[in-house]
């Protein structure tokens, strides 16, 4: 069947153009790129005229063929558009810029478009982004004092690299991912090798002393502090968090690349363990910092299962226990899914 066929049929059994069902249409994936068969499946993009923050979506068949509809409201959209782009996603704005707009009204396709223009250019603008990355580490650092055991480990070493990271871009430093930076750090021939411009000596040693020793946390975080700009430790920024009920939905080619690259970190991890790799322990909790944040994107709706993991998988220790519990999280990632790590090549 083709794309047009499709479309008219999903057309007269939803009414999806009515103006009471909605104020833009966007038909996106590999029906609109080319690269697909008869039987692909039909993305679509539905912002509704109403119920400000709604998120949902709705898998129907027509003659065999899936397809597949995200509805959000315009308030929704907008601030997923900013949310994606502080997180480095570039999943609406690939919609946005290359699906096929079938409706638009009051100009919503175009103030979309708008936001993510404003986004590049505010993105550019180091101060400003310089606040985002303060804000985040106020976060982790409220989570790191409310927690209790190896929550607060965890908490720990993802301010360490959220600190890392922030210091990196904000002096030019060249980016460096979170399994490899402690051997660029420790391996000054290999960081030439591989002509990275790492950060002063202090800075390094602070980090890797800061990784290498958790027996007092409090006491180091209060050593590195300031490296984010911070002057006063003990004084706690007071924060309303707010739980979204939403999942993204990826299209089938997003999904296999985000378990991809997610078995990769895994395996990597796994090794660090097995060597019993000085990082081994930071790669080990910010890798399930890592996969639960994943759970928003290709997790189930239902994460009771990786939940119930995921508390075991903080007082796990030993390195075959931990990679176990590594495998156990990753399968409830991608039981949905019927991937296949060894079949697939990026």
């Amino acid at each position: 069947m083709t794309t047009e066929e499709l479309l008219l049929r999903y057309v007269e059994e939803t009414d999806i153009l009515s103006d009471e069902k909605s104020i833009m249409v966007i038909l996106f994936g590999s029906r609109i790129t080319g690269d697909y068969k008869e039987s692909s499946d039909l993305d679509v993009l539905v912002i509704v005229p109403h119920e400000d923050g709604y998120f949902g979506r709705e898998k129907r068949m027509i003659d065999g063929i899936p397809v597949e509809t995200i509805f959000m409201s315009k308030s929704t959209m907008m601030r997923k558009i900013a949310n994606e782009y502080w997180t480095g996603s570039k999943f609406l704005e690939s919609v946005l810029l290359t699906g096929k707009v079938e409706k638009s009204l009051d100009g919503v396709w175009l103030d979309a478009v708008k936001e993510i223009k404003r986004l590049s250019e505010f993105k550019k603008d180091k101060q400003a982004f310089s606040s985002y990355w303060q804000e985040k580490l106020d976060q982790i650092l409220y989570q790191y004092r409310h927690a209790n055991g190896n929550e607060k480990k965890l908490y720990y070493f993802v301010f360490i690299n959220l600190l890392r990271m922030m210091y990196h871009f904000m002096n030019n430093y060249s980016s460096i991912t979170d399994w490899k930076f402690y051997q660029m750090y420790t391996n000054k021939e290999k960081a030439k090798l591989y002509k990275l411009d790492l950060p002063d000596e202090e800075f390094i040693d602070a980090m890797v002393k800061a990784l290498e020793n958790t027996d007092d946390m409090e006491e180091t975080l209060k050593k590195i502090f300031h490296f984010a700009g911070y002057t006063d430790y003990e004084k706690e920024k007071r924060h309303v968090y707010i739980e979204e009920d939403w999942h993204r939905c990826l299209s089938k080619q997003e999904i296999e690349k985000e378990l991809m690259y997610l078995g990769s970190n895994v395996a990597k991890v796994e090794e660090m363990l097995l060597l019993e790799s000085k990082e081994a322990e930071c790669c080990y909790f910010l890798l399930l910092e890592y996969m639960r944040d994943k759970t928003f994107y290709i997790g189930p709706k239902d994460t009771s299962g990786f939940d119930r993991i995921f508390k075991r998988a903080l007082d796990t220790e030993g390195a075959e226990e931990r990679i176990r519990v590594l495998e156990e999280l990753l399968h409830e990632l991608d039981k949905e899914y019927e991937f296949d790590y060894d079949d697939y090549s990026l």
